[in-house]
């Protein structure tokens, strides 16, 4: 059975150290230093990161710290240690959506985290974070696919 994980964490309106997001630059800051934190398997103090910056009920956040921590013991027993996260690609649509995507490394497999970023006026926001273990959506563009004049797949 193909392990499947995803946490969809949706911010509104998002801050990062005391700033608005306004450059793609504090996109990377902010993404790096969750991943970093993740990275070191401290899931409370990564979403403790993006807490001052999300809209949403302390209890929802500790629950998704709940749901990520009881993933976790299957995740080290099916991969193995995790060995490092790197940053992998970017994905643009125009001027209003950023992703940035993450491998985590494992010994025995990997985990394939998604940062999405939305700009509806001047300022970014983290519009999702997910994680999953499906690596062969990166072969696919994320899974997008269209089909060309020849019928053959294609990245749109």
């Amino acid at each position: 059975m193909k392990l499947v994980l995803s946490i969809l964490l949706v911010i509104c309106s998002c801050q990062v150290f005391g700033e608005e997001l306004k450059t793609k630059q504090q996109l990377i800051d902010l993404s790096d230093k969750f991943m970093s934190i993740i990275d070191d398997g401290d899931i409370e103090k990564a979403l403790e990161f993006v807490t001052p910056y999300w809209p949403i009920p302390k209890h929802e956040i500790d629950g998704m710290a709940y749901k990520m921590n009881s993933q976790m013991p299957k995740i080290k027993e099916r991969f193995g240690d995790s060995i490092e996260t790197i940053h992998i690609k970017n994905m643009i649509i125009s001027d209003s959506f950023y992703k940035r995507i993450y491998l985590q490394k494992f010994t025995n497999h990997a985990l394939v985290w998604y940062i999405s970023f939305y700009r509806p006026d001047d300022n970014w926001r983290i519009n999702t974070l997910t994680f999953d273990d499906r690596i062969d959506r990166l072969y696919t563009c994320e899974g997008y696919l269209t089909h060309n004049s020849k019928n053959k797949k294609t990245c749109k």
